[in-house]
């Protein structure tokens, strides 16, 4: 019993030190899906590093659009946001959504950016059929987005310190330029509902 107990101990004294060594290891590497549309596909590029503490932080550089050949059709960066060169995501394939954001039935993309504590930033880049290529949109914040294709409305939740909540409503206009047109905001400490809207 003491044999596997001093075993255990080295283990950890082991592991403790390999991350000591390793912390601030980065690992390029890539992850590729699907687009959804014709046969093209997504290769992120990608990057894995150890910040020391018993876990690795994700993050996306880069978008390469492929056709079904793998050749390079187009390059999205995240360095579209000013100020990021690389995404800080929770999973290896980047966070990475594919639905349709515009409601014209083709899919478009929502990379994660950022997290806070609570919320989390998103890029979204559109499929333009014309010139058969994503453009950069808009980000979008909250711990919580849906896509509602009844409405054709993009909702997302978010909360900014204790007990404040907020439900943001979002529209397409004729000029297909989404803009933020509702607002509900529930405090939790005053226990009030305010709902505005804008023009």
């Amino acid at each position: 019993m003491k044999v596997q107990a001093i075993q255990a101990i080295l283990s950890l004294l082991m592991a403790f030190f390999a991350g000591i060594t390793t912390k601030g290891y980065t690992v390029p590497y890539t992850w590729e899906v699907p687009a959804q549309i014709d046969s093209m596909t997504l290769r992120l590029d990608c990057q894995a590093t150890y910040p020391g503490y018993w876990y690795w932080n994700y993050g996306v550089r880069s978008i390469d659009v492929l056709d079904a050949q793998e050749n390079v059709l187009q390059t999205l960066s995240v360095s579209e946001e000013e100020g990021w060169e690389v995404t800080n995501c929770w999973e290896k394939n980047g966070d990475i959504f594919l639905e349709d954001l515009n409601f014209d039935g083709i899919p478009d993309i929502r990379l994660m950016l950022t997290s806070g504590v609570v919320n989390i930033s998103y890029m979204c880049w559109l499929w333009n059929p014309e010139l058969e290529q994503y453009a950069y949109k808009f980000i979008l914040n909250g711990y919580d987005v849906i896509v509602d294709n009844d409405t054709q409305e993009i909702i997302t939740m978010s909360r900014d310190g204790w007990g404040q909540y907020y439900i943001d409503y979002f529209k397409y206009n004729n000029e297909e330029e989404l803009y933020h047109y509702k607002q509900v905001h529930e405090d939790m400490v005053e226990e009030t509902t305010t709902t505005t809207i804008y023009d």
